[in-house]
């Protein structure tokens, strides 16, 4: 086949790329005026607005459109069911996500979570109320049952909670040319959607190493996969912290880890993108601590808030009155010796 040496110049090369084409809210995300003009199609009803409208968001940018339009989020999940992904859903708090799912059926959240991933499955039963969750758990299929049963057997914000089921493990006499052709061959319900590496296991499930899925790429059909296997695993207990889990990520610099039961056996994964909504997660936790309210504040209605919070603020108030008291008795040490109001606090 004949070879071309000619220099590839800038008129060789036609690309359109129609960025103006692409929704202001897709490129930048959300904005205050995008979020208005659904609320005022909401009110007037305008279904078909609405869905070319909302057609081009994705899944966190259609959790935040569900939960900045207030009450009319019902009328809009009427409008958007066929276009809502599931995916959409796990990322709604546990007020907004109760809210939702208290005017749906049960065969409709659990068809919306049997196609979720096994750990957003789970995050999203967990969120519910005891008695929703018993009755969703009975319309869900075996394998998604299970997968949730399983994970919330671990304690909250561990790492069994933490980690997706799917993933791919072979064993350590296979070679590269025959993982290849197992994971060309793979039943698409059996693998995971994305995944970056794929984890060696013994006839006994136990964890012996890793391959990043770039170095299997570029290997040689011959070559075995224990020549291949990292040396530097990392395995995660199950019962370990999710903060614990999240340092030994950054500290080191990983992408995946394999979760591990007390024998040391394969049950899941936990991957980078996890990791990074339990810093999110767990920063924000941090922030509105020092602000004296929790991340369900944010969603409820202002007057069960206030009630919420009023014994604080009354504490507060009233430790400032006392501390006002108290300067007024020695306003007069105070006019003598100014000094003395730098003490004051």
């Amino acid at each position: 086949m004949e070879q071309r040496n000619d220099e590839l110049t800038t008129d060789d090369i036609n690309v359109d790329i129609p960025t103006a084409d692409i929704p202001a809210e897709e490129q930048l995300g959300l904005s205050d005026d995008f979020i208005r003009e659904v609320i005022v199609l909401l009110e007037e009803d305008t279904t078909t607005d609405i869905r070319e409208k909302c057609a081009h968001l994705n899944a966190p940018d259609a959790a935040e459109l569900l939960t900045k339009v207030g009450p009319l989020r019902h009328r809009l999940v009427d409008i958007l069911e066929d276009d809502l992904s599931p995916e959409t859903f796990s990322y709604l708090s546990y007020e907004i996500l109760n809210d939702l799912f208290a005017h749906m059926s049960g065969p409709h959240i659990a068809a919306i979570v049997n196609e979720l991933e096994s750990d957003d499955a789970i995050h999203l039963i967990d969120e519910l109320d005891e008695t929703r969750r018993s009755e969703i758990m009975r319309h869900l299929s075996r394998k998604v049952r299970a997968a949730v049963e399983e994970g919330l057997n671990f304690p909250e914000e561990s790492a069994g909670r933490l980690m997706q089921r799917e993933f791919v493990a072979v064993p350590q006499f296979w070679t590269a040319g025959k993982t290849m052709d197992y994971l060309r061959a793979a039943n698409e319900d059996d693998m995971p959607d994305e995944f970056l590496d794929i984890f060696i296991i013994d006839p006994k499930y136990h964890v012996v190493g890793e391959i990043p899925l770039h170095r299997l790429v570029r290997a040689k059909r011959s070559d075995t996969i224990d020549a291949m296997i990292s040396e530097d695993l990392i395995k995660i207990p199950a019962t370990m912290d999710q903060e614990e889990v999240a340092r030994i990520f950054r500290r080191s610099a990983i992408s995946s880890a394999p979760v591990v039961d007390d024998d040391g056996r394969m049950l899941g994964v936990i991957t980078i993108d996890d990791i990074a909504d339990v810093i999110e997660e767990e920063a924000a936790e941090d922030i509105l601590r020092l602000g004296g309210v929790g991340q369900a504040d944010l969603s409820r209605d202002i007057k069960e808030t206030a009630q919420s919070r009023f014994p604080w603020l009354f504490v507060n108030l009233f430790t400032a009155i006392l501390a006002s008291t108290v300067v007024g008795l020695f306003q007069a040490e105070i006019g003598q010796i100014v000094a003395l109001a730098v003490l004051m606090p």
